[in-house]
């Protein structure tokens, strides 16, 4: 087995003008990028619809329908006894006398 010249395979012109050397072809790999762009394309394109019709029909991310009791974000014990805290602070106010006897200060 030989191994090929790169410098000579490199230097080599091409009788194609549209060519710089002879171990390109750019209008074939133009081909063969548009061909890969529109493969994937395809691939993705089937795999979105297949998972949009999965997702329509309700086969996937499928949750369970049963009934649960009623969540709440807060604890309603705690909440109770602290609206009951401020009300009995409100009573505690509201009782406290209006008019207050002056303490005589027993220095003067």
């Amino acid at each position: 087995m030989k191994i090929p010249d790169f410098k000579k395979i490199l230097s080599h012109k091409s009788t194609n003008s549209y060519q710089s050397f002879s171990m390109m072809k750019p209008h074939h790999d133009w081909k063969i990028i548009i061909s890969i762009f529109i493969y994937v394309s395809i691939i993705l394109i089937a795999v979105s619809v297949y998972f949009w019709d999965k997702v329509r029909k309700e086969d996937i991310f499928e949750t369970n329908k049963e009934a649960v009791g009623q969540s709440s974000l807060i604890n309603q014990e705690l909440m109770d006894t602290t609206l009951n805290r401020f009300k009995e602070r409100e009573n505690k106010i509201n009782n406290f006398p209006k008019t207050s006897v002056l303490n005589i200060d027993p220095s003067k």
